[in-house]
């Protein structure tokens, strides 16, 4: 780092585990909220889609909020529950905040949501994808006041089995050219579950076990001894846009590539090792690793892809490098104003 940007002086870790120890909520909710919007409003792009998620971090100490909770890896392991939102359109990440580990994927997720919309500043959320883990009928209805298009993918309850076997409306997917897919059907009806306050518009998938070789979906519990239904995996969207099934399906598979943004985070950024006993200096840290991360993604897509003319990663002409060092300045000027205030 120090011969890559030029610096003639650098800190340690230590003197930096000593700078996140000084986080407080108030802190980290001062100082990330100045730089991410200062790192959006960089950026000329408008209309996004925003894809909501949550990942287990699974810790070996005694962390604050490092606590028993879901842990498909480390069954047993504490670990801590992050919720994270990412920008499709630039793969960029918009928020992240650390919870304990056995905070279930929805929890406090409309304050996490306004938190996002204030980081992500002027820029205009088009679409909001989640998966099933955000299906709950409040949020549901928080995003129908906020008049946030959504489209989020459903628990496979019983009455919702019901619905998706009793319908008759299946019809088989094209590709572009008229081609059939074989092996996918799709169907759209509405529907109103019990804890719903209105009927929504739900889009129905089932992909056949024997003509796909990867078959998305699960099989339907009420249905697993059918001869017919058993031979399919069905899944479903919900929605508030009046679009064509196979629209809204094809809208919602690209939410599968935040995944993949969370992979390169543990796996080439090391996130989840960024960690201290104080749960918001853990957080502050994890921030870091976010805003470092949107530099590289940039600079990553700049450099390896065309520039697309909707998309301008830097306003101006300066270099990355200018780039970061002002991004690290004001991390060290917000976290004074902060201490300031309090």
């Amino acid at each position: 780092m120090k011969r890559l940007f030029g610096f003639a002086r650098m800190a340690n870790f230590k003197a930096v585990m000593r700078l996140f120890n000084k986080f407080t909520q108030s802190t980290n909710d001062a100082v990330m909220d100045s730089l991410y919007r200062w790192m959006f409003g960089q950026i000329s792009i408008n209309g996004i889609t925003l894809d909501l998620d949550s990942t287990v971090m699974t810790r070996y100490g005694s962390q604050e909020g490092a606590v028993r909770g879901y842990n498909p890896a480390k069954r047993g392991r504490a670990s801590h529950h992050p919720l994270m939102a990412f920008v499709a359109d630039t793969r960029m990440i918009a928020n992240c905040w650390l919870r304990p580990g056995n905070s279930a994927s929805a929890n406090n997720v409309q304050a996490f949501l306004a938190s996002t919309l204030h980081r992500l500043g002027d820029k205009r959320v088009a679409l909001l994808r989640a998966d099933s883990g955000f299906s709950d009928s409040a949020f549901l209805d928080h995003l129908d006041q906020q008049q946030l298009h959504h489209i989020i993918a459903l628990r496979q309850n019983q009455p919702l089995q019901r619905a998706l076997v009793n319908t008759q409306d299946w019809w088989v997917l094209h590709e572009d050219n008229g081609k059939p897919v074989v092996g996918i059907e799709l169907t759209r009806f509405a529907y109103q579950a019990n804890t719903w306050s209105r009927p929504r518009w739900v889009i129905g998938i089932r992909q056949h076990i024997e003509q796909r070789a990867q078959p998305k979906g699960k099989t339907v519990s009420l249905f697993a001894d059918d001869p017919v239904i058993g031979q399919w995996r069905f899944s479903a969207l919900v929605t508030d846009l009046d679009l064509p099934a196979v629209a809204i399906w094809r809208m919602y598979r690209g939410r599968a590539d935040c995944e993949n943004r969370i992979k390169e985070l543990k796996y080439d950024f090391a996130a989840d090792s960024f960690n201290m006993k104080n749960f918001w200096a853990t957080e502050a840290a994890l921030n870091t690793v976010m805003l470092a991360y949107n530099l590289l993604s940039l600079l990553r897509q700049v450099l390896l892809k065309p520039v697309r003319s909707s998309i301008h990663p830097i306003r101006s002409s300066t270099r990355y490098k200018r780039c970061v060092t002002s991004c690290l300045q004001k991390l060290h000027t917000s976290r004074q104003k902060a201490e300031n205030r309090s």
